[in-house]
């Protein structure tokens, strides 16, 4: 049973239904949301957020709900989570916790285990605090870890610095293995679609519609984690699609949780934005999502130049000068089609294609399949 917290400082403006992404979250983590409250405060208090009153108010009802875990939807910092611990007697965490924990629970490859394993190391490193004031000077000596006078909060990062490394030289050793195989099946491979976009927009039904592929398909976030993968036949013209673990706002990709998923682009020829209809509210900025993984996508296109040595990469297009397609998804759902069609002319404007779909009801699935197919082909020239 599990309380969600959001505290709207000074210019903010959060309302409860701004707290329906982390209940989809957290019920995705197998917890059970009994309690949701967004606050308002000026700034936030230092020892504890939502300062004093409030958090004694809280508790009370965290009594009276038998609650066990209360989760922030923002970053709040080690010594307040501490702090709120030892007030409500609950486990505390916060956002890119919960979002761990969930990678944690699907991860299945060896390299999903460890980047999971290093981003928990990152996020403990970047939350040592002090602790352990009884131990604060230590008399260093032979066969003793640590100089004279070493606190234990230095021993702590040093030991997570190095767990940390290890984890990095293992994934390095995990990813040159993974370009090694891909060039040895490059040649004669079919030109690849990549589908990129938030989490829960539907990109794993979209590949199970257009090919023969059967993802798993679940109505919560992070259902995918390892990129899925299916082949479409379009006329002559034979290409394979495949989804990208999603995005998801405040937790973006390398982003302090070091869980680069991005990387399943880079051989991509085609690169298709799928939206969520469905989420796209009347009063929201509705280009907010694609602006979220065009930037993405820049800052990986950045990165992935710096790797010029690849002899893999060697010869591609940019990144960002590949074709891209919008797809519009979910106008199934009520009032969907008619909220695409208003936000197809502000992303057309944009000089970027367009297709409104569904997955599900199957709807305009074979102009987008046709228009992917052109695509492969100029790309193949």
């Amino acid at each position: 049973r599990a309380a969600l917290l959001a505290v709207a400082t000074q210019g903010e403006r959060l309302e409860a239904h701004d707290l329906d992404e982390l209940d989809a979250l957290a019920r995705s983590a197998g917890l059970q949301p009994v309690l949701r409250e967004v606050l308002r405060r000026n700034r936030p208090d230092p020892a504890l957020y939502l300062g004093s009153g409030a958090a004694e108010r809280i508790a009370d009802q965290l009594r009276t709900e038998r609650v066990g875990l209360v989760l922030f939807d923002h970053a709040i910092s080690a010594i307040q989570q501490r702090n709120l611990e030892r007030l409500w007697k609950v486990q505390v965490a916060d956002r890119t916790e919960l979002i761990i924990e969930i990678f944690s629970q699907r991860a299945r490859s060896t390299e999903g285990k460890l980047q999971v394993e290093l981003a928990r190391m990152q996020h403990q490193a970047s939350r040592l605090v002090r602790m352990w004031s009884h131990l604060e000077r230590q008399r260093g000596g032979i066969g003793v870890r640590g100089g004279p006078g070493e606190t234990q909060l230095e021993l702590d990062r040093r030991m997570l610095d190095d767990k940390i490394r290890r984890l990095r030289t293992r994934l390095q050793k995990v990813d040159r293995q993974r370009r090694t195989r891909r060039r040895a099946r490059q040649r004669g491979e079919a030109l690849r679609v990549s589908l990129i976009g938030y989490t829960n927009a539907g990109k794993s039904s979209l590949i199970a519609t257009m090919s023969a592929a059967r993802p798993k398909i679940a109505d919560y976030p992070f259902t995918t984690l390892v990129p899925n993968l299916g082949v479409v036949e379009a006329g002559d013209v034979r290409y394979t699609i495949a989804d990208v673990p999603g995005l998801i706002p405040g937790a973006s990709q390398g982003k302090g949780l070091g869980l680069d998923f991005l990387r399943h682009i880079e051989r991509c020829a085609v690169i298709v934005h799928v939206l969520d209809c469905a989420t796209l509210e009347p009063g929201r900025d509705p280009l907010s999502d694609l602006d979220t993984i065009e930037t993405e996508l820049a800052a990986y296109s950045e990165r992935l130049g710096e790797q010029e040595d690849d002899p893999s990469l060697t010869g591609r297009v940019p990144l960002m000068e590949r074709p891209r397609i919008v797809v519009l998804n979910k106008v199934d759902v009520p009032d969907a089609a008619e909220l695409a069609e208003f936000v197809r002319a502000d992303i057309e404007a944009r000089e970027l294609p367009v297709h409104i779909i569904s997955a599900v009801a199957h709807t305009g699935l074979r102009p987008l399949s046709f228009a992917l197919a052109g695509e492969v082909e100029r790309a193949r020239k």
